[in-house]
C-alpha cells in the first residue's frame, strides 16, 4: 500500500530512499539553521497527508482536528511527547513510537558519566585550565584528584528497558556487581544481563551508583524524593540520563547542598536548555551535561530503520509500538477509505 507520508524528523539517507520509493512521500526536517514549524505551517505541510512522520514538531489537538486524512503518527521517540496522544486517540490515530533508538547511545554515555565522577574528570579537567593545577604542583595534583575504580563496585539501575539493558551490557566488562529495580521485567531477563533484581529501597541502600532509566508515567514521577535520597550512602553518586521528572528536584537540590551524597550526573532538566542562575551550577559535587544522551550520529539511523519497520508492519497487519492500540481498528478504515 503506497501512503502520502510527510516527515519532519531527522531520516537517514538510506530511509529516506526506501521511503521515497515506497510511498508518496516527502521530507523536511529540522535543524540548527531551520527552527520547527509552527502549529500552522505544521497543518499546511501536513495537508492530505495519511502518515506524518515527526521528532520534536508539537503536534497538538487543534493539529490533529485540522488534518482529517491522517491515520498515522510516527514520533521517532521512545515517548511522545510532543503528541496529544489522547486526541489522536479520539480521532482514530494511531500513535507509533521508536522505543530504543537511543539505547546504545544512552548507554555509552551513562557508562562514561559513572567514570567522570569514579575518577573525579571533571574537576581535574578544570584544575588544569584554570591554573588550579600548576599551583598545586605534580604530587600534590596527583593526590587531590585521586578517585575510585569501578571493579568492585554495585551499580544500581533503575529500570531494564532498552536503555538500562544497554548499560548493563555495557557495565559486564567492569567486573561490578550489578543489581535493579524494575516490577516489570523478570529475574530471567535481569539475569540476561548479570543483573540481581531488588526492591528499590534494597538497591538504594547498597549501590555505589545509582542510574536511572525509567520512563516518566504517573507512577514513577518524583520517584526518587527526599526519603528515597535519605537511603543512599554518603559515597553513592545518583546518576539521571532518563527524565528530570524522576527526581523530585528541590530534594535532589538540598541533598547536594548538604553534601549528604557524594555527587550527582545530570543530562535532564525541568527547564532546557538550563538557565544560568539554575542553583545546580553552583554546586561542585554535580557534573551537568546539555542533554547529549541521545546526540550521536547513529540515533538517525536507529530511529528511521524503526519507523520504517513500525509502518511496515501496521500495514502488513503487525502493529507493533503502538502507543494507542485502542485507534487501530479506526486508522485502518481510514486507510482503506479509498487510500491506495
Amino acid at each position: 500500500m503506497s501512503l502520502r507520508v510527510v516527515s519532519s524528523g531527522r531520516l537517514s539517507e538510506r530511509w529516506l530512499r526506501r521511503f521515497s520509493e515506497a510511498h508518496d512521500f516527502s521530507h523536511y526536517a529540522w535543524d540548527e539553521s531551520q527552527p520547527l514549524a509552527t502549529p500552522e505551517e505544521l497543518v499546511a505541510r501536513i495537508a492530505g497527508c495519511q502518515v506524518l512522520i515527526t521528532e520534536a514538531d508539537s503536534v497538538t489537538r487543534d493539529v490533529i482536528v485540522r488534518s482529517p486524512d491522517l491515520a498515522i503518527i510516527i514520533d521517532t521517540r521512545a515517548a511522545p511527547v510532543n503528541v496529544d496522544v489522547e486526541a489522536a486517540s479520539e480521532r482514530g490515530i494511531v500513535v507509533i513510537t521508536t522505543p530504543g533508538r537511543n539505547a546504545d547511545a544512552v548507554g555509552d554515555l551513562t557508562v562514561m558519566m559513572m567514570i567522570m565522577v569514579a575518577r573525579n574528570v571533571w574537576p581535574a579537567m578544570t584544575a588544569l585550565r584554570d591554573g588550579t593545577w600548576m599551583e598545586l604542583g605534580l604530587m600534590p595534583g596527583y593526590l587531590a584528584f585521586q578517585g575510585w575504580e569501578l571493579p568492585g563496585k554495585t551499580v544500581g539501575l533503575i529500570g531494564l528497558g532498552a536503555t538500562g539493558l544497554a548499560t548493563a551490557r555495557r557495565l559486564a566488562g567492569f567486573d561490578v556487581r550489578l543489581v535493579a529495580y524494575d516490577p516489570f521485567v523478570s529475574a530471567d531477563v535481569a539475569a540476561d544481563v548479570g543483573a540481581e533484581l531488588l526492591e528499590l529501597d534494597v538497591l538504594l541502600r547498597i549501590a555505589d551508583f545509582v542510574s536511572l532509566h525509567a520512563p516518566l508515567l504517573p507512577a514513577t514521577t518524583g520517584m526518587i524524593g527526599t526519603r528515597e535520597l535519605g537511603l543512599l550512602k554518603p559515597t553513592a553518586y545518583l546518576l539521571n540520563g532518563a527524565r528530570a521528572g524522576l527526581v523530585d528536584g528541590e530534594a535532589l537540590l538540598e541533598t547536594l547542598r548538604e553534601g549528604r551524597i557524594a555527587g550527582a550526573v545530570l543530562d535532564v532538566y525541568t527547564r532546557e536548555p538550563l538557565p544560568l542562575d539554575d542553583p545546580l551550577l553552583a554546586l561542585s559535587n554535580v557534573v551537568l551535561l546539555p542533554h547529549l544522551g541521545g546526540a550521536t550520529h547513529e540515533v538517525t539511523d536507529h530511529q528511521s530503520r524503526i519507523a520504517w519497520d513500525s509502518l511496515e508492519s501496521f500495514l502488513a497487519g503487525e502493529p507493533i509500538n503502538i502507543v494507542n492500540p485502542v485507534a487501530i481498528a479506526a486508522a485502518r478504515e481510514r486507510l482503506a477509505g479509498g487510500h491506495s
